[in-house]
């Protein structure tokens, strides 16, 4: 499964960095963008990673949730905290989007704040 979640990684992001058309927010154009078919084929690479990362995440939540049941002492309050630290991240990311999208910057930018302590 971790050799899957690699590949899909590296794939989306290489569909992503080659893909045509404007880079994000900025107004330029990607200087190192694939034209004709290869630029929609790297769009629709992209677009399928976008796409897997659903059941990859939920394949590494089972897969934890599965070791955290068979585990014991010491090893059961490191998952604990990775756990922890994993749902700070998701739900202070996620409320930094929801912020974003209200027009709320200097809360979007608290929660966004709180998210990189957490992956910290």
């Amino acid at each position: 499964m971790f050799q899957l979640a690699v590949a899909i990684t590296v794939l989306t992001f290489a569909g992503a960095m080659f893909k045509p058309g404007p880079v994000d927010v900025f107004e330029v154009q990607n200087p190192v963008a694939l034209r004709g078919a290869a630029g929609d084929a790297m769009q629709l690479l992209e677009q399928a990673g976008t796409v897997a990362v659903i059941p990859l995440l939920l394949l590494g939540v089972s897969a934890l949730v599965t070791r955290m049941r068979g585990s014991r002492g010491q090893e059961r309050q490191q998952l604990k905290w990775f756990a922890f630290t994993a749902s700070l991240l998701g739900v202070s990311f996620a409320a930094s989007f929801v912020c974003s999208a209200l027009g709320q910057s200097s809360a979007a930018d608290i929660f966004f704040i709180v998210g990189a302590v957490g992956l910290s």
